[in-house]
């Protein structure tokens, strides 16, 4: 049997040329939903929407450790 090797190659979503390794943390919403833990007690989890756009390195800003944010939400941000 042949085992086909695929690699994913994503371009970064501001310059289109290098790639993404990294995903915008900028906050843009919170989301909710339902979450049923049993037949009597049932409860609402909140979480925090991110941009999540794909960018490489250099078309990213870190703005503490681990939270990167990309060029397009940065700019946003300075008005």
């Amino acid at each position: 049997m042949k085992v086909l090797s695929i690699t994913t190659f994503i371009k970064c979503a501001i310059c289109g040329k290098r790639q993404a390794k990294i995903l915008c943390d900028m906050p843009v919403g919170r989301g909710k939903n339902l979450h049923i833990k049993n037949d009597r007690e049932n409860s609402f989890k909140e979480w925090t929407i991110t941009c999540d756009k794909a960018v490489c390195e250099k078309c990213s800003v870190e703005v503490n450790s681990g939270i990167h944010f990309c060029k397009d939400c940065l700019s946003k941000l300075k008005g």
